[in-house]
């Protein structure tokens, strides 16, 4: 009798591990699956470029000259993005459920950015400024240059070094920017928690430092990513377990670094 009790407990315990074990499983292929439709997406950047500012033909494997001032037609992005999401699932009810947990679609230019909502609204642009000597200074990603105007309205390029920032800092106030634009947004849908990016700062060749952030730059080009959101909550011998997937993924034209615009 007893034996027979035990084999039933050990029979019971086992099926509890193969559950859960095949829960935590089924939520990573999903994870991976929603990652790489979100990735394929977010290539629909580089079909947004305004047709006035950039001949297309001249974008090859995302990348294009930094002499040139690349524009994205925003709502065209957004709907480039979406048409291509759509045709990774051809179902109507996972598209629109997938759709919902994005919680903020980011495009990041060389000297500002712009955030688009849940319900796809757009912000004004989010200039990467700071304040020096009583002037309002423009930092931008191309190699340690930053902008003001004139008194008759004109830009003017210097370098970071001349309002005591240097590259490496500079990089790190344009990062710290994003992120705290993106922690006030996606407090609001988070439950108030504040998400934070892994953003690289390309200036720090710190190996230990590259191990942690050296898998997501929006730096280095004009980038377009999203921030996608999911708490799921799995039953499991009358628990409650939830589970936080996030990810962030996006897709980067690459602007060549040290040409200054005049």
């Amino acid at each position: 009798m007893g034996q027979g009790v035990a084999l039933v407990i050990i029979m019971v315990f086992l099926t509890m591990l193969f559950f859960s074990s095949f829960q935590l499983q089924q939520n990573r292929i999903e994870v991976t699956d929603i990652k790489q439709s979100l990735n394929l997406s977010a290539k629909a950047l580089a079909k947004a470029v305004d047709q006035e500012t950039l001949n297309k033909e001249t974008i090859s494997l995302g990348f294009t000259k930094a002499n040139i001032e690349v524009s994205i037609d925003h709502d065209l992005l957004l709907e480039e993005f979406y048409k291509v999401l759509y045709q990774n699932y051809y179902h109507q009810d996972r598209f629109q459920g997938l759709k919902k947990s994005i919680l903020l679609k980011v495009l990041v230019y060389y000297d500002r950015f712009y955030i688009a909502d849940l319900q796809d609204r757009w912000s004004p642009p989010c200039y990467f400024n700071v304040s020096y000597e009583g002037n309002i200074y423009y930092l931008t990603t191309l190699d340690g240059q930053v902008y003001t105007y004139d008194e008759q309205g004109e830009k003017r390029f210097l370098r970071a070094t001349d309002i005591e920032i240097s590259d490496g800092e500079q990089e790190q106030l344009i990062i710290d920017k994003i992120n705290t634009e993106i922690a006030n947004e996606t407090s609001r849908y988070n439950r108030g928690i504040p998400l934070v990016i892994e953003i690289k700062n390309p200036e720090i060749e710190d190996f230990q430092y590259l191990q942690k952030y050296g898998h997501f730059n929006v730096l280095e080009g004009v980038t377009f990513f999203v921030i996608y959101g999911e708490r799921k909550t799995i039953g499991i011998d009358q628990k409650q377990f939830q589970f936080s997937n996030h990810n962030v993924v996006g897709y980067t034209l690459e602007i060549e670094r040290g040409i200054t615009r005049e």
